[in-house]
């Protein structure tokens, strides 16, 4: 979840920064209505992705969901927060404080959430405060704590917008049990809602501050006037952007908040302004778009540069150890390139799972196949072909969740080819794996030979250097065994340190693989939790096809009698 997330903050970084500079040559070149723009951006993506979405689950729950309508007011306060922000500072300023919003989601996170600070985020949140509090001494004195008060608030909002985001219950229902198309669907409508009381509540300051003249209103300087709601350029740009850019941007955040948490999110997202400043570097060299360099001009310019750069190093230094840590939690650099890829695979999580109060037969499989992998997710989606996430799903479901049927039937099939029918220690076959072949090959009626294999002085091993230790051992015997004996043999560990093999092959043939088998296994051992080689020996024993028995169990137990005969014998 940590790659998909992550893929997505970018994307959103990415789209954030285009709207910034779009909207800057908008409202210079069309003198686009800031209001309305926000408006008509946020209608066309919730009517895109509502069309995406198509009829479905979660609807009347996200219209009636209470923390929809919450979400409305706090994007609404905190568009006329960022507005009263602009009269105390400058664009510049007013984005560096928006960093204030790391802080704030990080506290959340441990107050409501329970979780707990990781040294990443220590690490790049201390340049952050730092840099912060070298932005508030810059501040003029007369109006600090009114500065404080509303940069505060707008960071409070904005991070509440993102928290929300990664708790509403049907996109929370609809990411762990739903398809893409659930979770457009309740971003779509979320989004409608908010587009719906922020039109409103503009077109009502609008015509009481104009038609009724109330002075109260005066100070609201951001209001346009009604006709400033049909504004043709203002209209026109808005659409294009709310149709082609706003529903990826509107669907990657609340994906992101929850794949991410929101603290995390909020990381990636403050390298907006300096992609925003990039961005406008390279779009000025085709159009004309006035440089914001000058903010730096100065003595205070200068200090305003410092504190950027110790920001953006803070929350670079931030999101830097985060995908390191995964990276060393995915176990290699190929693990979250790989998870990354899977978010773009068709049997992605939210296309393979369905929500069911039947999926107890799923759930038992999936619990099975982790503890085979001893734990491990990435282990048990490779071993059951469908993505880790998914298997996480099933797992924290509890019975609640399901493959769908075609799903559940290739994972079943692959649960008895790769788990069932498999060791999990070395990978070989199993005995019932190893039974099932014997019985094939007494009814082809065809002459083959049994191996019966006991490891000498295996169990010292064990009481001298460590389970791990002879864990190690049985994986190389394994792994000797498969180089020595031939590509048709099927060859499994029936448990503890007894192998059996089977080979298509005359009397001679055998006997020479049975020398070969007992040259490479005297061969010394070297293994990881032990700084000495080990040397093991093995007796072997063996059963022909049908001159010493004729059926599955007689065979191995005559080629198990002929072992341990011939270990007594030395």
């Amino acid at each position: 979840m940590f790659a998909v997330g992550l893929m997505q903050a970018l994307g959103i970084t990415l789209l954030i920064s285009f709207y910034n500079a779009y909207l800057r040559v908008a409202v210079q070149e069309w003198q686009v209505q800031p209001v309305v723009f926000t408006c008509v951006c946020l209608m066309v993506s919730a009517f895109v992705l509502s069309l995406c979405a198509g009829p479905g689950r979660f609807v009347r729950e996200t219209l009636r969901s209470p923390v929809t309508w919450l979400y409305s007011a706090v994007l609404i306060g905190a568009y006329v927060v960022d507005v009263y922000v602009m009269h105390y500072v400058s664009a510049t300023e007013a984005s560096f404080f928006s960093r204030m919003t790391i802080p704030i989601s990080l506290f959340i996170a441990w107050a409501f959430f329970k979780r707990q600070p990781e040294k990443s985020d220590l690490a790049g949140l201390t340049l952050i405060l730092a840099g912060l509090i070298w932005l508030v001494m810059l501040q003029p004195s007369a109006s600090l704590w009114v500065i404080l008060f509303v940069v505060g608030l707008s960071a409070l909002f904005q991070t509440i917008q993102y928290v929300i985001a990664e708790t509403h219950k049907e996109a929370v229902s609809a990411s762990e049990t739903g398809t893409i198309r659930d979770k457009a669907r309740v971003v779509g409508f979320v989004t409608f809602v908010s587009s719906f009381v922020f039109l409103i509540v503009s077109l009502i300051l609008s015509y009481v501050h104009y038609y009724f003249n109330v002075e109260a209103l005066a100070a609201i300087t951001f209001i346009p006037e009604p006709s400033g709601f049909i504004h043709l350029p203002t209209v026109l740009a808005a659409s294009f952007y709310g149709l082609c850019i706003l529903p990826f941007i509107r669907y990657f955040k609340w994906a992101a908040s929850y794949n991410l948490k929101a603290e995390n999110l909020l990381v990636f997202m403050a390298f907006i302004p300096v992609l925003t400043y990039l961005i406008e570097v390279v779009a000025g060299m085709f159009i004309h778009i006035p440089s914001n360099a000058h903010v730096f001009d100065g003595e205070r310019g200068e200090k305003l540069l410092f504190i950027g750069v110790l920001l953006t190093l803070g929350a670079g230094l931030t999101a830097f150890l985060k995908v390191r840590a995964e990276i060393v939690k995915q176990g290699t650099n190929n693990g979250i390139w790989h998870a990354m890829k899977e978010a773009f695979t068709p049997e992605g999580k939210s296309l393979v799972i369905e929500h069911t109060f039947h999926g107890m037969d799923d759930y038992e499989t999936v619990c099975a196949a982790i503890e085979y992998c001893e734990g491990g997710l990435e282990k048990a989606s490779d071993a059951l072909g469908v993505p880790a996430t998914s298997i996480e799903v099933i797992r924290d479901g509890r019975g609640r969740h399901a493959f769908i049927p075609q799903i559940s039937r290739d994972v079943s099939r692959r649960f008895r080819q790769n788990v069932a029918l498999s060791d999990a220690l070395t990978g070989l076959d199993n005995r019932t794996a190893f039974m099932a072949a014997l019985k094939a090959g007494t009814a082809s009626k065809r002459k083959f030979s049994v191996l019966f294999m006991d490891l000498d002085k295996f169990k010292p091993i064990n009481d001298t250097y460590g389970h791990e230790a002879g864990d190690e051992v049985l994986k190389a015997v394994a792994e000797r065994l498969l180089e020595v004996l031939p590509k048709s043999a099927c060859i499994a560990r029936l448990g503890g340190d007894e192998f059996v093999a089977l080979l298509k092959a005359d009397k001679t043939k055998v006997q020479s693989h049975m020398n070969k088998i007992s040259e490479v296994l005297r061969q010394p051992f070297d293994v990881k939790s032990s700084s000495e080689s080990i040397s093991i020996g093995v007796s072997i024993g063996v059963a022909h096809y049908p001159d010493d028995a004729k059926t599955a169990k007689d065979l191995l137990n005559f080629a198990d009698v002929g072992m341990y005969r011939g270990k007594n014998e030395r």
